[in-house]
């Protein structure tokens, strides 16, 4: 039998789960909760330890009924704070997990009804640094632990969830895709897992010098605490979870799935538990998200006719009319030549363009001042939005200077800078950035620093290249870390479809219209689809903004500024 790749989360909280490294069929490893989710979706690993929203998001999970779940306080999930809760003007948010966040936001709404500002902090961030003041930080694992009863005011997000709703919370669940377990397999988890629960109070001694906690807390969290096998009154409070959260337009559409077997073969079976096209293509429509799975399944089995109707239907929420967008490209090589930059922006000087787009050639990262007067130069002689850069060429500068993300962007924004562009981010699925050879940052990277310029005021557009050989599942990964960046920021005003070379002409035309129609149901939180082939193939690009598309770029000119 091949080894099981099995991804655990790396919080003492989780640590009786460690005892998989201990089965020969199993291929262990640990990472924080939101690295495990993307290494599932993304085929890395056979099953993981992830949050309970990665599992609705993606919605083609089996769960194994394990995790984390908790009635009442639970000190790995606060919300720390120098001032009262309804006194706090911004909360920082881990970066990475959404659960606890989710259940933040849900509290929020229903429970406190107030709305402070909430910003997700950069990967590899201490929410404990941010604390001060009117802001506080909803900190996890174990940081929260470790910074226990150092603060004036502690929010106990469990404890806030029993109190409104008398039943537990799941933070996290082991799910695995279908195909990837057999009763075998399975039953060995199973048995492994129920040996970990039994044997958790002398797992907790043993690992409690991981913590700077007295050993009986440590061991009253592992042993009294935390539920790791989900009872019935632990479904029921993640079923309330996924009915709340799904009312609220916070995640998808819940379904939890437990792991079933063919009689026959021991194999996975069927997943029964579905919703209709119709209901899918409903949620989007109404404006709500729904999930990779559903994504999946409108791609290849709704009728063409009925995703042209959702998808124009979104369009026309959105926009009444379709609109052109206009813009103008300057090259330059060298960021001091200003008689050649007057030059081509006294040639621009008439036209009636929204965007100047500036490509830089070879540009120096050493020197963030150069760039903050190539723009200030720029803004006196263009009044319209300046777009120059990239989230790399954001990442380069902040490693060549030493000066961290927020700061290159504020003060590029500062001299003028409003837009960069989506290089670097044509796949944000890992394995396929490394197949294309976009080694420059990973998806990670790239997203944190759109995040990065988008929070500092900035604005970007998002795209999505594909190449033959990859499938609806990649680029579906791609689109939900768009529309979950979007969701932080609202930050993207456009998105385009792109396509690599190689493709047979009529399979390339047929892909172009669906694809188009499910890119606008999933980014239903991105406001403009750009229609890029209008120019080349005029019929296409008709066909497209009848289905979702609703602006075209139009390129007019391009200058040399060297």
């Amino acid at each position: 039998m091949a080894r099981l790749r099995a991804a655990n989360i790396s919080y003492y909280t989780t640590l009786p789960f460690r005892l998989l490294q201990n089965e020969e069929f199993i291929e262990y490893e640990e990472n924080n909760p939101k690295e495990n989710a993307r290494k599932l979706h993304e085929g890395e690993v056979d099953i993981a330890h992830i949050p309970i929203t990665e599992y609705i998001a993606h919605g083609g999970y089996v769960s194994l009924d394990f995790g984390v779940a908790v009635k009442g306080r639970f000190a790995a999930i606060s919300l720390f704070s120098y001032k009262p809760l309804r006194e706090l003007s911004t909360i920082y948010l881990p970066p990475e997990s959404d659960s606890a966040v989710m259940l933040l936001r849900l509290l929020l709404k229903e429970r406190w009804n107030c709305a402070p500002h909430l910003e997700r902090l950069p990967t590899n961030s201490s929410p404990i640094d941010y604390i001060s003041g009117r802001k506080g930080a909803l900190v996890i694992g174990d940081l929260a632990l470790n910074n226990t009863g150092k603060f004036p005011f502690e929010t106990n997000l469990s404890e806030e969830w029993a109190h409104h709703t008398r039943l537990p919370f799941v933070f996290t669940v082991w799910a695995a895709r279908p195909e990837n377990l057999t009763r075998e397999i399975d039953l060995k988890i199973n048995q492994t897992f129920h040996k970990a629960i039994a044997a958790r109070e002398s797992l907790a001694l043993q690992y409690s010098d991981e913590l700077s906690l007295p050993i009986d807390i440590c061991s009253e969290h592992i042993t009294k605490m935390i539920r790791y096998y989900f009872d019935a009154e632990s479904l029921e409070g993640m079923k309330l979870f996924f009915q709340k959260a799904y009312k609220c337009g916070l995640t998808p559409k819940g379904l939890y799935r437990k792991a079933c077997y063919s009689v026959s073969s021991g194999k996975h079976g069927h997943i029964s538990q579905r919703r209709s096209i119709s209901e899918i293509l409903s949620d989007t429509v109404e404006g709500k998200p729904i999930s990779i799975a559903e994504g999946i399944r409108i791609g290849k089995e709704a009728e063409l006719s009925d995703l042209a109707l959702a998808a124009d239907s979104i369009r026309q929420k959105i926009f009444n009319t379709r609109t052109l967008s206009y813009a103008v490209k300057i090259e330059s090589s060298d960021l001091t030549n200003y008689r050649k930059l007057d030059q081509a922006l006294s040639k621009i000087s008439s036209m009636d363009i929204d965007t100047l787009e500036i490509k830089l050639k070879n540009p120096p990262y050493d020197a963030l001042d150069l760039y903050e007067n190539f723009l200030n130069r720029i803004r006196k002689r263009f009044g319209g939005e300046i777009q120059m850069l990239s989230p790399v060429d954001l990442i380069s500068l902040s490693t060549a200077t030493g000066k961290p993300l927020y700061e290159i962007s504020g003060r590029l924004i500062a001299a003028g800078l409003q837009r960069i562009s989506d290089e670097g981010g044509e796949i944000l699925v890992d394995s396929l950035r490394k197949e294309r050879g976009i080694l420059q940052c990973t998806s990670v990277e790239w997203i944190d620093a759109v995040r990065t310029f988008h929070k500092k005021g900035g604005k970007s557009s998002c795209c999505l290249k594909v190449e033959i050989g990859e499938g609806l599942e990649e680029w579906l990964l791609h689109l939900y870390k768009l529309r979950s960046l979007q969701n932080e920021t609202n930050g993207f005003t456009a998105f385009s479809l792109l396509f690599g070379t190689g493709w047979d002409l009529v399979k390339l035309n047929a892909l172009k219209v669906k694809l188009t129609m499910v890119c606008r149901l999933f980014l239903n939180n991105i406001p403009n689809v750009q229609e890029t082939s209008m120019i080349e193939d005029p019929v296409m690009g008709i066909l497209n903004l009848q289905f979702g598309a609703n602006n075209v770029k139009i390129d007019l000119n391009k200058y040399n500024a060297s």
